[in-house]
């Protein structure tokens, strides 16, 4: 399965801890955060998700805002190597998809995620492929697949 999240990605916060008049509350989840979760959910829907219950092969790519001052002449797509963390982003569409596309985050056996600038015209979101967790068999030390001539 694969779906498309228009929109600009969000990451999962922190928990933050407040004390008010001797009544200590944590909070984690902001409206920003509890929008963006609806979208990766309604994306997920449209593209038939069930709660899948076996081990899960995922992969997610952020593609976030260019910066103001790239230059046109980079209408490419650059790696986002700066915060917020990428297992920031990874951890709020997992939680969203909680119960939706898995019964639990825990079933992802294999999670491949990149986060990229948008390309010149392009519009932020994010892409999550989700398909069944293959393991690939690896080849005995003495099969002839590994005893190739070097050249």
């Amino acid at each position: 399965m694969r779906f498309f999240v228009p929109g600009i990605p969000v990451p999962q916060t922190r928990p933050r801890v407040y004390t008010h008049a001797g009544v200590t509350r944590a909070v984690s989840v902001t409206k920003k955060i509890k929008v963006w979760r609806d979208a990766v959910v309604v994306a997920a829907k449209e593209a038939g998700a069930y709660p899948a219950d076996f081990p899960l092969d995922v992969t997610m790519t952020f593609l976030l805002p260019r910066v103001a001052r790239a230059p046109k002449s980079k209408p490419y797509r650059e790696p986002h190597a700066c915060r917020p963390d990428l297992s920031n982003y990874i951890k709020c569409v997992e939680d969203a998809l909680d119960g939706v596309a898995w019964v639990d985050d825990g079933q992802i056996a294999r999670l491949d995620a990149r986060k990229m600038r948008v390309e010149l015209g392009e519009r932020p979101a994010v892409l999550v492929e989700i398909g069944r967790f293959v393991l690939e068999e690896e080849c005995h030390p003495d099969c002839e697949c590994n005893n190739e001539e070097e050249l």
